[in-house]
């Protein structure tokens, strides 16, 4: 235990203190002893009792074992480090009442895991020396805790009662605070459907759509028969015939008196009995974030929420998000790795300002989401595109985000058109796509919003055939020149850029000096697209200042784990790279069918010379090698059969489409299945 925690630590039995004494006593391992028993007094003259901030740790892995501990307020979570696999597993969460660290203090063996204050906790420090004695002394004890070590292990074997980690949501919106009390309500509505009846809703800003209503229970109602009020007890004041999910509301906290202090003070304890229950508690701040109640909330939050509305964002509006964003930076060490940006903007907002706004902020936006406003202010409409951002943003903080990364592999991607066919006839929607080559051009195109049909037809528009990008040169630098290339992907996507995308996108591409892989998230989407798919030797060099840009897919062919890295739950690959390809590595012309199919098949070998297809499978070859190491990054790949196809087949584009759908509907249990997973990793 740290010399920090223990300058924190006060003697319950010395100071006589009769709350903590009745606490110990109605504890089940200690509630049979009577309070007059000197045994038992004795024994608790020796508990302190400790604080701990959120984040610190009351024991680490590893530590021999003094105390066993018991959680007054707040909540602890046990966390077992795998170094090898430098990893962090939670495997416990003990809120108020409950007895942690006693099998390794029994055993005599070293600690197997941390104990970290996951919200700020009052924790009673129980010397082990001292409950051996009590338990030798009353029978009582022993026999307590013989039942608690017995329910464990029964919840151990069957995996009754294992928790998973819930969330403090801040939400604030300092711009316009009234639209964030809207969003906030209509967001919670979300939340149920990716935590069904486990969110409540605190509105706690004076904006808030719930101070003239009746919905829900108040701060006061529940302060008024603090501490002994049980999360059962809160929980049936809360619950709300209105709404799917719980309501509390704030309007007390706006009332001048002194009980400020007492509410900031009870927040710790009150957010752990929350959190025992609900599995998202969304704090609606509004532009009361310094509030001291909400100050407190937001240092005990898990994850900050900025909203910010674009709808008359101007110089006031901006210097109140600024104003807000440097107070959450100083009451939090860590407050970017905790922030997710929303940008709530209507639909005719000029991409000026979007990129005016991120340019001008461009730190904070490492996670963010944009979604439209609905004209109506409602979620009726589920496939809005108000409704579709609202979501995205609930799987966000229900640690269930889906990424989706396509890769490369010429006309043998268009595969993926058929399996986003089938996901889209399915409903399931994805968070954020990461693109290579061919994969990124696909990959743009559903970040933009079109559908697999709308999709397919901008393929076949812009890429009927082979000729429509190949335009032969000199082969000294590459067989073809690019500019048909170039084109084409400037009839596809324009002047477009990232910032104007309804999904986050991102394509990868290597910088021929460096061998750096390069990553494309702002800026010209076309620029982007046409260094991603220029294959070495097919296609020139893209020049880019000091880069020369050329094909993602050298190195990185489903790019995954760039979306693993920008904290995307649920990651689905589609490989459109067959292990066997008899095609890419034939050097003999090719016939036909017909009566002048030979011919037909030697001006195909004329104009794509094999060279071309055996340059193509050797990078190839080289992208599924590199892949096996990349391997655990996917909750799902699937692999379409198209190694009948070769890669320059762009006028096969429905046979091809038709592959995909195949396999997506083959693998649909399995999908069905990832997509619905749910992944809160430990801290």
């Amino acid at each position: 235990m740290s010399k920090k925690s223990s300058d924190r630590q006060a003697g319950v039995g010395g100071e006589r203190d009769k709350s903590h004494m009745a606490f110990l006593a109605a504890h089940p391992l200690f509630q049979r002893l009577s309070q007059r028993s000197t045994a038992f007094r004795e024994f608790a003259a020796q508990v302190q009792l400790a604080s701990f901030p959120k984040g610190d740790f009351v024991y680490r892995q590893a530590e021999t074992p003094s105390h066993l501990y018991l959680v007054r307020d707040g909540e602890i979570h046990i966390e077992h480090r795998n170094v090898e696999k430098d990893e962090i597993l939670l495997v416990g969460i003990e809120g108020r009442g409950a007895v942690f660290g006693e099998a390794s203090l029994l055993t005599g063996e070293p600690r197997s895991s941390d104990a970290r204050a996951a919200l700020d906790s009052s924790v009673y420090l129980i010397p082990g020396t001292a409950f051996l004695q009590l338990m030798s002394r009353e029978v009582a004890v022993a026999q307590a805790l013989t039942f608690l070590l017995s329910r464990r292990l029964r919840a151990g074997i069957t995996g009754e009662g294992r928790e998973t980690p819930a969330r403090v949501v801040f939400f604030t919106g300092p711009a316009d605070p009234a639209r964030a009390a809207q969003v906030a309500m209509d967001l919670s509505d979300h939340l149920v459907d990716e935590n069904p009846d486990r969110v409540v809703l605190c509105a706690l800003s004076r904006e808030s759509l719930f101070q003239e209503q009746h919905a829900g229970a108040s701060v006061a109602d529940i302060m008024s028969r603090w501490p002994q009020i049980t999360i059962d007890e809160i929980r049936g004041m809360l619950a709300s015939r209105e709404h799917r999910f719980h309501v509390l509301r704030g309007e007390s906290l706006f009332i001048e008196d002194d009980r400020h202090h007492r509410l900031a003070a009870a927040v710790p304890g009150l957010l752990g009995r929350l959190r025992k229950y609900y599995s998202i508690i969304l704090v609606d701040a509004g532009a009361d974030y310094e509030h001291p109640v909400l100050c407190r909330i937001l240092q005990q939050s898990d994850t900050v929420v900025l909203l910010n509305s674009l709808k008359e964002y101007g110089r006031r509006e901006d210097e109140r998000w600024k104003a807000c964003v440097d107070h959450c930076d100083r009451l939090l060490s860590d407050f970017l790795d905790r922030l997710i940006t929303v940008s709530d903007e209507p639909a005719d907002t000029p991409v000026e300002r979007i990129i005016s706004m991120r340019n001008r902020h461009r730190d904070l936006y490492r996670r963010h989401i944009r979604i439209e406003q609905d004209p109506r202010g409602r979620t009726a409409d589920r496939r809005s595109s108000y409704a579709r951002g609202l979501s995205r943003l609930a799987r966000h903080l229900s640690g269930s985000s889906r990424g989706l990364a396509l890769g490369g592999g010429g006309a043998r991607a268009f595969a993926h058109v058929g399996v986003l066919e089938v996901l889209e006839h399915e409903g399931m929607d994805f968070d954020g796509v990461a693109g290579t080559s061919m994969g990124a051009i696909i990959g743009a195109a559903h970040a933009m919003g079109k559908s697999a049909r709308e999709i397919q037809n901008l393929l076949g528009q812009i890429l009927p055939d082979s000729a429509a990008i190949l335009d032969k040169t000199l082969p000294l630098v590459s067989f073809f020149r690019g500019k048909r290339l170039n084109q084409a992907i400037l009839r596809g996507f324009g002047e477009t850029r990232f910032e104007e995308l309804e999904l986050p996108f991102v394509c990868n591409a290597v910088d021929l000096k460096s061998g750096n892989q390069i990553h494309f998230d702002r800026g010209f989407l076309s620029t982007a697209l046409r260094g991603s798919v220029s294959l070495p030797g097919v296609f020139p060099p893209l020049k880019m200042g000091e880069y020369d840009i050329v094909d993602g897919g050298v190195i990185n062919n489903l790019p995954g784990d760039i979306l693993r890295e920008r904290g995307y739950a649920i990651i689905l690959g589609l490989n459109a790279t067959p292990m066997t390809d008899t095609r890419s590595s034939r050097t003999d012309v090719r016939s036909e069918a017909g009566a002048f199919g030979f011919l037909r098949g030697l001006r195909r070998y004329l104009e794509l010379p094999p060279i071309l297809g055996i340059m193509y499978r050797s990078i190839a070859m080289e992208g599924r090698e590199l892949m096996r190491f990349r391997k655990d990054t996917f909750d799902l790949v699937l692999e379409p059969d198209v190694a009948g196809f070769d890669v320059f087949d762009f006028h096969e584009i429905d046979r091809i489409v038709d592959r995909g759908r195949e396999v997506a509907e083959k693998h649909l249990p399995e999908l069905r299945a990832t997509m619905q997973a749910r992944r809160l990793q430990a801290g």
